[in-house]
């Protein structure tokens, strides 16, 4: 496959501020500072300026994953892309799962607790990413042929028609919310 470099760069960018959020993060949660407290909102706005970088990672997989170029079924995405990310939750999150049990709960059978855990994606905290890729990786077979087929007007479309159902009534909701609790 033709080597993108811009896509390159974003990995990249995508990679350092992960880094930078994880940092941050860990600096912030470990440390107790008054809530107006410069160096509070100076962490809290740092770790803020960050957090582009998962979806950066999500719209670099769908620029990769829904090119017109790329042959993608599920036979492949669950033979090859699944596998690779279940690996790494049985390497990485199953043990999580398991230490996390035995450390902090003292139930009867805690491997089964784990176990439950760990499909279930209540492994640690950092794992969600790869939960979301396994969906993100079967979603991607249903909306290939739309987005193979569609002209740039459909797109457009869809994606106003995405950010008004994800973003803006949320954040209406929310608002309202707010208002009704205020008065």
């Amino acid at each position: 496959m033709k080597t993108i470099y811009y896509i390159n760069t974003l990995r990249t960018i995508a990679t350092l501020a992960v880094v930078f959020l994880h940092t941050g993060a860990g600096i912030f949660e470990t440390k107790h500072f008054p809530i107006h407290d410069i160096t509070y909102n100076t962490y809290n706005l740092y770790i803020q300026l960050m957090r582009f970088s998962v979806p950066l990672f999500v719209l670099i997989s769908g620029a990769l994953f829904l090119s017109p170029n790329k042959n993608i079924n599920f036979n492949l995405i669950t033979k090859k892309y699944v596998k690779r990310i279940i690996l790494a939750l049985i390497v990485f999150g199953l043990p999580m799962c398991i230490i996390e049990e035995l450390f902090t709960n003292a139930h009867e059978m805690p491997l089964w607790h784990a176990l439950i855990n760990w499909i279930t994606g209540n492994s640690w905290a950092n794992m969600w990413y790869l939960y979301m890729l396994i969906g993100l990786y079967f979603t991607t077979p249903l909306i290939k042929p739309f987005t193979n087929n569609a002209s740039n007007k459909d797109l457009i479309i869809c994606l106003i028609i995405l950010f008004i159902l994800s973003s803006l009534l949320p954040t209406l909701k929310h608002m309202v919310l707010i208002s009704i609790a205020i008065c």
